[in-house]
């Protein structure tokens, strides 16, 4: 899995090209981390030095213990469906890393 960015050109209308992206210091809050396609995300964030904020209906802290790299990891649980909660996570995040 390799991690991409588009990048839209100023003056071309329409032309965008794929670019590899570099998550090093960045913050990445990834839903459904605890498990399957979400906690493959983590890893590959985590491993490219992002910040991994971890998000899951089922409690994503031992997944996060799992994680390597050098950015700060952080499990949350958190049902989508429920604006509170969201909320709660969105303050979280914000109060942790600034943005």
């Amino acid at each position: 899995m390799r991690l991409l960015q588009a990048v839209f050109h100023p003056t071309i209308p329409g032309w965008i090209r794929l670019v590899p992206a570099a998550p090093d210091g960045k913050t990445a809050v990834v839903t459904g981390a605890a498990r399957g396609i979400g906690y493959a995300y983590c890893r590959r964030l985590a491993a490219d030095g992002a910040h991994v904020v971890a998000v899951g209906i089922d409690d994503p802290v031992d997944a996060v213990r799992e994680l390597t790299g050098g950015g700060d990891k952080l499990g949350l649980m958190c049902d989508i469906s429920e604006p509170s909660q969201v909320d709660a996570v969105t303050s979280t995040v914000l109060d942790r890393y600034g943005r």
